[in-house]
């Protein structure tokens, strides 16, 4: 096997596209591309793994941050055997990976939202980000979702006369909520013979168009309930997590501590429809002489203009907006960024069901201008991914690439797009080949301009969010080598 140092020399310059070199200067220069900022190489590898590695370590010792960070990575043995994998793997592994799913990596992408969010953390408990402030779904990744307001103007006070109560009463503030706040209000059955327990909204759902009505839910004393909308029913069981409705937009989330989130979507509802909360025996029966020690916690009621729900967005007294995001770098934070022999991959987690005729969403998108540009995008309307590249305002080409119908809510969803002169374009999908082209467009040189931002999740002008957890994101600045 080669030495240590003629692996790295051999991985620097191919990293750097240069034949030629010291191989100190070509690894200071490495580490300066990757962001680092100090003046010697053992200062810059320190800035590197501290502060710019996708897998940052605790600062102490170089050489014992050398090997954490390492494997972290994945490799193994003692050091120098770690740096014989790594540097002996390095034509294949990425210039540029970072690792959203840690919850602290964000260099070189500038995260921007106008307005607050909310995070669910790995165990489960809500907390509202602020304003420019990235939000995470467990250890799912960034929330990347697009506009959303709640209609309901008081979601955590479920005695407010925007809710109505039929033979159940209302012990506010009795249980801890989501957010660990002391808020959650719990609906306790009355004892009137042979009644149905009933919790809905005061007004109508919108007649027409989409429609999402959600809300935080937990056992007290009740498991089962049935949520109606119109003339569908679905009913769900908060000791198995099970859910039966004839509906494909409906969910049960468990968000931790026996709480659960469900949602339902909608289109054309029709006129007089409220969503209603049907209390359940254990034998499914609506009608029955209530327990006033038993019931539901119910906490955090959302309606919102779509087919599927979104994050949480709490009201006090008025309606609330979320707004979308924009999740950028400049591409000359991207070592060696080329847009011809290059490779993208991306892992995301779609946050509904990959078969929505009406919707397009921007997985990933490099431009300078409409004349200049490389973008993955969603159709709906064809349950595709469309690869597009036009370069001084011709297009260099569009590949399609198919199989992506009734996609599974939740499921990871792996894209890779290489692009060479050599060979062309090609894109997977869960690391299966899911279209290719080798026309000659599709190995055309990308000259100058070169684009300038890269967009993760969204379009230069905000539009168009990929409703997706974005998990990871790696560039390769070599493809024939993957």
């Amino acid at each position: 096997m080669s030495q240590v140092s003629d692996l790295k020399l051999r991985a620097l310059r191919n990293a750097l596209s240069t034949a030629t070199g010291h191989i100190d200067d070509l690894e200071r220069a490495w580490l300066l591309f990757s962001g680092a900022t100090g003046e010697h190489v053992q200062t810059l590898w320190y800035d590197y793994l501290v502060n710019v590695a996708a897998s940052p370590v605790a600062p102490r010792h170089i050489n014992d941050m050398f090997y954490e960070w390492l494997g972290l990575l994945g490799f193994t043995g003692a050091l120098d055997d770690r740096w014989l994998q790594f540097w002996g793997d390095y034509g294949t592994f990425p210039t540029t990976f970072i690792d959203f799913r840690t919850r602290s990596v964000m260099a070189p992408f500038v995260f921007t939202r106008a307005s607050t969010e909310m995070d669910v953390s790995d165990g489960g408990v809500l907390s509202q980000k602020a304003v420019n402030t990235p939000a995470y779904y467990k250890n799912q990744g960034l929330i990347m979702e697009d506009t959303r307001t709640n209609a309901l103007t008081f979601s955590e006070d479920m005695g407010n006369a925007i809710y109505t109560r039929s033979n159940l009463t209302v012990s506010a503030n009795s249980d801890f909520a989501p957010d660990s706040s002391l808020t959650a209000d719990k609906l306790l059955e009355t004892a009137t013979p042979s009644v149905t327990h009933i919790f809905s909204t005061a007004a109508d759902l919108p007649s027409a168009g989409d429609v999402c009505f959600s809300f935080f839910v937990k056992a007290a004393g009740r498991n089962k309930f049935a949520v109606v909308v119109g003339a569908v029913q679905s009913v769900f069981d908060l000791a198995t997590g099970q859910l039966n409705s004839p509906n494909l937009n409906v969910y049960m989330d468990s968000i931790g501590s026996g709480w659960w989130r469900i949602s339902l979507g909608f289109t054309n509802v029709g006129v007089g429809i409220k969503p209603q909360i049907v209390f359940l025996t254990d034998a499914l029966q609506s009608s029955y002489t209530g327990d006033i020690t038993k019931g539901l916690l119910i906490w955090g009621a959302q309606v919102e203009v779509g087919t599927w729900v979104s994050g949480y967005i709490p009201t006090n007294g008025a309606t609330a907006t979320r707004t979308n995001p924009t999740f950028f770098a400049p591409s000359v934070s991207i070592p060696s960024f080329s847009l011809t022999n290059f490779a993208v991959e991306l892992l995301i987690s779609p946050m509904y069901r990959y078969s929505q005729p009406h919707l397009t969403t921007k997985i990933l998108s490099i431009r300078t201008d409409g004349n200049n540009r490389f973008e993955i995008e969603y159709f709906g309307s064809q349950d595709q991914l469309q690869i597009t590249r036009i370069h001084g305002g011709v297009q260099g080409y569009i590949l399609t690439a198919a199989g992506l119908t009734n996609y599974p809510r939740g499921s990871d969803l792996k894209v890779r797009v290489s692009h060479s002169t050599t060979a062309g374009l090609s894109v997977s999908i869960n690391d299966a080949p899911a279209g290719a082209d080798a026309s000659a467009n599709a190995k055309t040189v990308w000259s100058t301009p070169i684009p300038t931002n890269i967009g993760l999740g969204v379009r230069d002008t905000g539009a168009g969010v990929m409703w997706s957890f974005l998990k990871y994101f790696k560039y390769w600045n070599a493809p024939t080598l993957l």
